[in-house]
């Protein structure tokens, strides 16, 4: 594999990092307006907006 080859897979890995960690910010907001107080499904939107977050958290570990 010639080096232009191993910097576009780096480049495209990059790209496709910075993708999906603004999918997971969208949805980790999204969970977070949902979260209005103790009722079950409003701790169920708490816990997936905390969950989105560790997701965004290792994915930003792979990035630059």
């Amino acid at each position: 594999m010639t080096r232009g080859e191993k910097a576009n897979r780096y480049d495209a890995l990059q790209v496709a990092f910075k993708y999906t960690k603004e999918r997971y910010q969208d949805r980790k907001s999204e969970s977070e307006g949902r979260y209005k107080g103790v009722d079950p499904i409003s701790a169920y939107n708490k816990g997936m907006a905390d969950a989105y977050g560790q997701i965004i958290d290792d994915i930003e570990r792979w990035m630059e």
